[in-house]
């Protein structure tokens, strides 16, 4: 319900009270302002009251603030919470058993760009620019937080299209989760570029490389190197490959460790 009163300075002050319960108050110029805004909002309390939990639960930052704002919300008895992108990030990577490593300092990135932000905030429009913004910095060089340096060489569409993934994957999990219902990345496109280094050793290089690693005083890198080679496993793979791993009679070995964290197997030609 509102009053309409006249100030001693000639303006008009609009006080809002809902079950004798004070909500809000404003002061105009004229009358018929006070009158239109004390309507709006009667309206809007009117509205709010009759939402099921079911559609609360769905509303983001922008309607509420359409409807009001948070703080008519709050004198209406009515508590709303909007999960951040930090909590949902932790929650992801709590839950996240793969095993790239560069899932950490790419999820990091993003944890910077959103930070606090309400999840339900963030518009596709909002990534594209993060992204683009991405792509015209440089590439990085090193190894851990704080250890990395800035090189004169470009990210390339395909460096800017992995940080686009993990962004996609939080938010499909976030979906998973009855968090949001559509994935803000979706829409996005960006073309990747294509590979066009082939490189492979001749029968010289090779010969030599293994020559040199059958020096090494680590007796087990000829081993390794002759592996990677000829199976083409990753490094990770390999040092993690166990005897027991091993199907001499049928030529294969099972990989429990992978870039993905799914196990692989991967086939051994006879030497």
């Amino acid at each position: 319900m509102a009053t309409i009163r006249k100030l001693s300075n000639g303006k008009f002050r609009a006080d809002i009270r809902k079950n004798y319960t004070f909500i809000q108050a404003r002061t105009f110029l004229s009358k018929k302002q006070a009158e239109q805004w004390a309507a709006d909002i009667d309206s809007n309390i009117e509205v709010i009251l009759a939402l099921p939990h079911s559609k609360l639960k769905n509303l983001t930052p922008e309607i509420v603030n359409e409807m009001g704002g948070l703080d008519l919300f709050q004198k209406l008895g009515i508590e709303l919470e909007f999960l951040t992108f930090e909590d949902l990030a932790n929650e992801y990577m709590k839950q996240w058993s793969k095993k790239d490593p560069n899932q950490i300092p790419r999820t990091a990135y993003w944890l910077d760009v959103f930070g606090k932000r309400p999840i339900k905030a963030i518009s596709t429009s909002d990534i594209r620019k993060a992204l683009d913004h991405y792509a015209k910095g440089k590439c990085l060089k090193g190894d851990g937080s704080g250890k990395s340096r800035e090189i004169n060489k470009s990210r390339s569409s395909n460096t800017v299209l992995r940080l686009k993934a993990v962004l996609s994957s939080i938010f499909k999990y976030a979906i998973r989760r009855g968090y949001l219902k559509e994935n803000p990345v979706d829409g996005i496109f960006i073309d990747a570029t294509p590979n066009q280094v082939e490189r492979f050793l001749d029968d010289r290089e090779r010969k030599a490389l293994l020559a040199t690693c059958e020096e090494s005083t680590w007796e087990r890198l000829y081993l390794v190197v002759l592996m990677a080679i000829t199976t083409g496993m990753r490094k990770a793979e390999l040092i993690n490959l166990r005897w027991t791993d091993i199907n001499f009679d049928k030529g294969l070995a099972k990989l429990a460790t992978t870039k993905n964290g799914s196990p692989r197997i991967n086939p051994i030609p006879a030497l």
